[in-house]
């Protein structure tokens, strides 16, 4: 099995914090760098960075 989400910029261990993440690697047949932000949306569709902080564990 591949492996998947190895890190972050900022060296946190992503596949631990969003798990979601190795189910990306079902969707593709080869190996593939992903570059981006995480964005988590609120109830209406708009993007709320403390939905982020409250999964990642950070205080607000």
């Amino acid at each position: 099995m591949a492996s998947c989400a190895r890190g972050a910029a900022n060296d946190k261990p992503l596949a631990q914090m969003y798990p979601e993440f190795c189910e990306l690697r079902d969707l593709v047949d080869r190996a593939v760098a992903l570059d981006g932000e995480v964005v988590a949306l609120d109830e209406q569709g708009r993007p709320d960075f403390g939905l982020l902080e409250d999964r990642s564990g950070r205080v607000r």
